[in-house]
């Protein structure tokens, strides 16, 4: 029995991290798809003139298939990236220029 019981366990804790790795593959597909997709197309456009906002419904809605935990946890990496800063005046996120 207890060894039944130590089993089921293992099984349990194996299950979990199997999933946090996925979301963590998820998390890191999506990121490389918004700086290749979206962040880097912009910055080539980007003059003195102009500016690229983006914001967690951008990509909610441009990233349908994911699931929205998986967008908040890559909303959160671009806020802390290089590749994003906040508007001094109305403090929206924007695409950085190089």
């Amino acid at each position: 029995m207890e060894l039944f019981v130590v089993s089921i366990i293992a099984a349990a804790v194996m299950i979990f991290f199997l999933l946090k790795a996925h979301e963590y593959q998820q998390t890191e597909r999506l990121l490389d798809r918004v700086i290749e997709e979206l962040i880097e197309p912009a910055r080539e456009k980007l003059n003195d003139g102009n500016r690229f906002l983006v914001s967690e419904e951008i990509l909610l809605d441009a990233f349908p298939e994911y699931e929205q935990r998986i967008v908040k946890e890559v909303w959160q990496c671009l806020k802390r990236s290089p590749h994003l800063e906040q508007d001094p005046y109305d403090s929206e996120w924007r695409v950085r220029k190089r």
